[in-house]
């Protein structure tokens, strides 16, 4: 579901690193000039249907501590099920 924040990929990449306790080291390339008319650059949740249906009694995890999660309980080696 989304949260109606939009979220940067530098704030994901962010968040991943974070999550790894890594050093934030992100290498930039250019987006492939037969791509760029396909790429949707900008993407967030409308959330005003879902927000009126339960009139603020749902509660959205924010993407930093939803990745720190799933980092931590499903990708990291040792916690694998």
């Amino acid at each position: 579901i989304g949260s109606g924040i939009a979220t940067t990929w530098n704030d994901l990449a962010k968040a991943l690193f974070k999550a790894l306790k890594k050093p934030v080291k992100i290498k930039y390339i250019d987006m492939p000039k037969e791509l760029n008319k396909q790429y949707q650059n900008f993407t967030k949740a409308d959330m005003t249907k879902f927000n009126k249906l339960f009139k603020g009694d749902f509660k959205t995890t924010n993407i930093e501590d939803a990745i720190e999660d799933y980092v931590q309980n499903y990708l990291l080696e040792d916690k694998r099920w």
